[in-house]
């Protein structure tokens, strides 16, 4: 079994140290009943794009795949008391990326599924319209105070909902049978999905290094016909002023058509923000 040298562990305990060593940056609000604020904008290349409408308006979209997967969603904030309360509504077009897939004979990474075709040939795609809503409620576990000017831990209990608008025929599309993507591609097939989850999100000893692990269990039809536990974890690492990298890992274990199924897999993205210029209102400094 091979083992880090010291000179590289040491290498990494540097780094490490010198991301804490920072004042602590802005926490990770995607799956919080937090919004991002007023013209700012945040990007990743896995992660959605988010940008503050208003105080209370976040509007959302996956920009990598909206080629293939036109989609748009919004999350408004309706509380920012103690508690915070926020709902999230989103749609996606996946048909055309299905027919991508199809026409293109696309198949999985090696990595996943045995590098299998995604879509035969033979397969007919419906027309396909999802739609996720989501209630979000968040509230700070440590509070802000004298030694501490900004509030951490942000804990979010998640509850929510995906459906499916199919009139058409799927029994000649095969079913998705795969860890994580049949969660979400079993509303292709008439049935609803029902999650619910919590997500921590904090940051290391008060340091620029932030933290964002979650837990969430999904139901494939009301009476869980099929389930899954999905877990992931990242830390968000500051690169520059409005540059972060993210490194962690996403796990699932469920029921399938085909049994009982593990799966994890590493997650690295980037993740951009901006802050546009806003106008002053009348009697600002």
């Amino acid at each position: 079994m091979k083992t880090l040298s010291p000179r590289i562990i040491l290498a990494l305990l540097f780094i490490f140290t010198a991301f804490l060593g920072r004042s602590q940056s802005k926490l990770w609000r995607l799956g919080t009943a937090l919004t991002e604020p007023k013209k700012e904008l945040s990007f990743g290349i896995f992660t959605p794009l988010s940008y503050g409408l208003t105080s209370r308006v976040e509007l959302q979209t996956h920009p990598i795949v909206f080629a293939a997967a036109p989609n748009i969603g919004v999350k408004v904030n309706w509380k920012k008391d103690d508690i915070y309360i926020a709902t999230r509504h989103a749609i996606h077009y996946p048909t055309l990326g299905l027919g991508i897939a199809k026409s293109m004979s696309l198949t999985y990474p090696p990595f996943y599924n045995d590098g299998d075709t995604i879509l035969p040939f033979s397969s007919e795609v419906p027309n396909l319209l999802v739609f996720t809503n989501e209630i979000l409620f968040s509230t700070w576990l440590t509070k802000s105070g004298p030694c501490r000017p900004r509030p951490d831990n942000l804990l979010t209990l998640k509850i929510g909902l995906l459906l499916a608008s199919n009139s058409q025929d799927t029994t000649l599309m095969p079913v998705f049978d795969d860890p994580i993507v049949f969660q979400r591609a079993a509303t292709f097939y008439h049935k609803p999905v029902w999650y619910v989850g919590l997500d921590l999100d904090g940051s290391l000893f008060g340091g620029t290094t932030n933290f964002c692990v979650d837990i969430d269990f999904k139901s494939v039809n009301w009476a869980i016909e099929y389930w899954a536990i999905e877990h992931k974890a990242l830390l968000y690492l500051p690169m520059a002023e409005r540059m972060a990298l993210l490194v962690g890992y996403k796990f699932s274990y469920g029921s399938y058509p085909t049994g009982n199924k593990i799966f994890v897999m590493p997650f690295v993205d980037f993740r951009w923000h901006i802050k546009f210029k806003t106008k002053k209102t009348k009697g600002e400094i």
